[in-house]
């Protein structure tokens, strides 16, 4: 990277110290969609580009305990549903 690469963030507001960089948070990706204005929205919209929220991950999918099911239970397999 580029040792600006990140400097598009201060005019957000966004400010780290050192030199350092970092990856975005979603609450951070999400404030920097918000305020794009407009106008800026329809330009992007007529070069093909649709800045949409949807796609920044706030909260990691996991499923509860009980859809994990162990492969290998005593040596015999489990989820096996052929039988002998």
């Amino acid at each position: 990277m580029h040792p600006d690469f990140w400097g598009f963030l201060e005019k957000y507001g966004y400010r780290y110290e050192g030199d350092h960089t970092r990856a975005l948070l979603p609450c951070e990706a999400m404030e920097i969609i918000k305020r794009i204005p407009i106008e800026t929205k329809r330009k992007l919209a007529g070069k093909g580009y649709f800045p949409q929220d949807g796609y920044v991950l706030k909260y990691l999918p996991v499923p509860p305990n009980c859809l994990s099911v162990p492969e290998v239970s005593d040596g015999v397999s489990v989820m096996s549903s052929v039988r002998k």
